[in-house]
């Protein structure tokens, strides 16, 4: 069975945080294995931010300079539900190896395949039980069982759901919802030389069964109480072209299809353009084939 994969960018400054993190180490093997550790668990807290969900990095055990020399740790904190610990491999491995010191009050495990640059991460599946330690990717659940599962733990901590409505407005006060980034995080490594880098965008990624897609949204404020506001849907990574027959999708506040853009076979991008008044609301869903993502916006 295919495993269906979400890449995520690695930048500049987190990897010079994990190669200081590795300089630390009394040998080199041991330095390599922390900068993978570090660089892993950094990628599922940028994935967490774009699902809205809080992560504590500071607080995992992998963050302490005596645990990470002494121990073989990926974890990651999620505040009132636990630690996720996230297994890096490296290019063309099939099997991950969790250590037994990484087996502990564990709520789940996410497994992160490097490119041969180390510049990207795959986020392979993840798993809620490894057993002795050995997991192979074959047996890893999907990313949507990851977020059913984890959707799950938030509830039994009453914390919100993840879906939640982004306050457009709010970003014109420089107030901008945690998962939605500036354009150089989204596009970290790709030039920059582009149109759409406007000081007023930000962007997500989103994963469609493999394809990773960036939607772009940029605010023109047309008067006090008006604003125009621009979707984009781009691709990343090494694409050039979108995915043909991706659709990007406008809905009205009680879910109808208001308007609808669908991306042909050599589209480096889609949009649409619309003005909305202080308080309205609307849905934007990208979709490819059987999979679809929404956000919910009010202005």
């Amino acid at each position: 069975m295919e495993v269906q994969v979400l890449t995520v960018p690695v930048g500049k400054e987190i990897r010079g945080l994990a190669m200081q993190f590795a300089a630390e180490q009394a040998t080199a093997q041991k330095g390599k294995q922390v900068y993978l550790n570090t660089l892993a668990v950094y990628a599922v807290h940028r994935y967490l931010k774009w699902l809205h969900v809080e992560t504590d990095l500071s607080q995992g055990d992998c963050w302490h300079p005596g645990k990470r020399s002494l121990f073989d740790l990926a974890d990651l904190v999620i505040p009132n539900i636990g630690k996720f610990e996230c297994r890096p491999l490296l290019p063309k491995e099939t099997v991950c190896w969790v250590p037994e010191e990484a087996r502990l009050d564990r709520i789940g495990y996410l497994v992160v395949q490097f490119s041969a640059r180390l510049e990207t991460v795959q986020l392979l599946g993840f798993t809620t039980s490894v057993g002795t330690g050995q997991v192979s990717i074959g047996e890893l659940r999907s990313l949507d069982d990851f977020i059913s599962h984890l959707n799950q733990l938030l509830a039994q901590s009453k914390i919100p759901n993840l879906q939640s409505k982004i306050n457009l407005s709010q970003w014109l006060h420089n107030i901008f919802t945690e998962s939605w980034e500036s354009i150089e995080e989204i596009f970290a490594n790709r030039s920059l030389s582009l149109a759409f880098r406007d000081a007023d965008s930000r962007g997500k990624l989103i994963d469609l069964a493999g394809h990773t897609v960036a939607i772009v949204v940029t605010l023109k404020p047309e008067n006090s109480q008006k604003l125009r506001i621009r979707l984009r849907v781009y691709p990343v990574s090494d694409r050039i072209y979108l995915p043909p027959k991706l659709k990007l999708t406008i809905l009205t506040e009680t879910g109808e299809v208001f308007r609808e853009v669908t991306a042909r076979s050599n589209d480096e991008f889609i949009q649409y353009e619309f003005s909305g008044q202080r308080g309205e609301q609307f849905g934007v869903r990208i979709t490819l084939g059987e999979v679809s993502i929404a956000e919910s916006f009010v202005i």
